[in-house]
């Protein structure tokens, strides 16, 4: 794969990547929508597909036009994006984090209930 020479390049092989994600995003959300829990969280994959769909067609936009107006958008439906994205990576990692806790807190207190050692998983008599 050859290194791309100029920003026009460089636009020109981001485009058509950041249209199938967005639409891969696009399709997630409206799957996700389609069932009861999913329904609550259908709406960040519908986001995050929009923004990366706008920011295809503004990198479109940059490389004919060459506007320095539509690089700015570009850039900022990128940044949102990627600020997106990091937030919902921390909130899943807290929420995995406090999962794991519960479970192990709650499956020790009933291994101990039941007489089974919560390690070992044997019982302890």
């Amino acid at each position: 794969m050859s290194r791309p020479t100029s920003l026009k390049d460089t636009l020109h092989g981001m485009q058509p990547w950041l249209r199938f994600l967005g639409v891969l995003n696009l399709i997630m959300g409206v799957l996700e929508a389609l069932t009861v829990i999913g329904l609550t969280v259908a709406w960040v994959n519908l986001w995050l597909g929009y923004l990366l769909y706008q920011a295809a067609g503004k990198a479109e936009e940059v490389r004919v036009m060459d506007s320095e107006e539509a690089l700015v958008d570009f850039l900022e439906k990128l940044r949102r994006f990627f600020m997106i994205l990091g937030l919902l990576t921390v909130v899943l990692l807290l929420a995995g984090v406090a999962f794991f806790l519960f479970g192990l807190f709650t499956l020790g207190r009933w291994g101990q209930a039941l007489g089974i050692h919560p390690t070992l998983g044997v019982g302890t008599s």
